[in-house]
């Protein structure tokens, strides 16, 4: 015998206590294993794997990173075969969800003590891709501008990190084409240049002289807080050596009245 925790009258009222077993939703089969990961690659039922994505997505709040990953990857993997079928608002909804998977990626592995940069920087373009085909249909939509320039300004910036400076440069230009007044790409633009085995340094040295006594519109710092600490944060990475005459140069400039 088993103890139910409650006191009957007679078996008919016991029997009559007991609720009929339903059958699991797809994501309750989802939550106990009973469907793996690759089974619901497998499904043809666009709700289902609509399901099955947004379970994934909901996985990147596992406090294991490494889970996290998993979880991301799996999300963006069904969302991206959802957004090759989707049209409409179902479409921009999948594509936003890929963006900001790939988002959180990239916060991931900044935490590690040896970022994958090239990582980060594909994850970029993947969201560089498709930012700028929702901007030819919304070429007015202020917030997909401003998030677009900010990427870009991301690209240039792990740019450096990667010693791909004539990349950061082309970057940095993009992004300022695209909203001019996005000020902080020019922290970028500079180091491309200062940094860039080309000749730059001319070009360099008239963005720091020009914006160094300035304050940045939506960062906050001045030009020379940003500048002083790129330089900082590069000669940390190794990206920058302690005796690079060029750098040093600069910093005297800054540094002048």
């Amino acid at each position: 015998m088993w103890n139910t925790g409650e006191d009957f009258k007679n078996l008919d009222e016991a029997f009559s206590s007991i609720k009929q077993i339903t059958a699991l939703t797809y994501k309750e089969k989802l939550e106990f294993g009973q469907i793996t990961f690759q089974q619901v690659l497998t499904d043809t039922n666009k709700n289902n794997l609509r399901t099955a994505a947004s379970y994934y997505h909901d996985g990147i709040n596992e406090v294991d990173n490494n889970k996290r990953k998993v979880s991301i990857g799996n999300a963006l993997v069904l969302f991206k075969k959802l957004a090759d079928t989707d049209t409409g608002s179902l479409k921009n909804n999948d594509l936003d969800n890929i963006v900001s998977l790939h988002e959180e990626f990239n916060e991931l592995e900044k935490t590690n003590l040896k970022p994958d940069y090239h990582s980060i920087l594909q994850k970029l373009k993947e969201i560089v891709s498709i930012r700028e085909n929702q901007r030819k249909k919304y070429p007015t939509d202020s917030t997909l501008i401003h998030n677009l320039a900010n990427n870009y300004n991301d690209l240039a910036y792990y740019s450096l990190y990667t010693k791909e400076f004539q990349n950061a440069i082309q970057y940095a230009d993009t992004g300022l084409k695209v909203e001019p007044a996005y000020d902080i790409i020019y922290t970028n633009l500079a180091l491309g240049y200062l940094l860039s085995k080309e000749d730059h340094f001319n070009e360099a040295k008239n963005l720091y002289e020009k914006y160094k006594n300035i304050k940045m519109i939506y960062d906050g710092r001045s030009f020379k807080e940003g500048f002083l600490q790129d330089f900082e944060d590069l000669t940390n990475a190794g990206i920058i050596s302690k005796d690079d005459k060029r750098v040093e140069r600069i910093k005297k400039l800054l540094n002048d009245k």
